[in-house]
């Protein structure tokens, strides 16, 4: 994992991997599992999470067909 996160992304991080099992994923799906019971995030939260994943090439952005 990057060394240049920060221990709160890295956690956001390892929820997605645990719940998605590194499939492919929508925003949506992103959204539910980050701003649900377990994390409490927002969804300005995790627009920002997203956005910092993808920096850190840890997400790769491919658009919908």
């Amino acid at each position: 994992m990057n060394g240049n996160l920060t221990n709160w992304l890295k956690q956001r991080y390892s929820f997605l991997l645990e719940e998605l099992q590194y499939k492919e994923f929508e925003r949506e799906q992103a959204v539910k599992i980050l701003t649900g019971e377990k994390i409490k995030d927002d969804e300005k939260s995790v627009n920002m999470i997203l956005s910092e994943l993808r920096r850190a090439d840890l997400l790769e952005v491919t658009m919908a067909e």
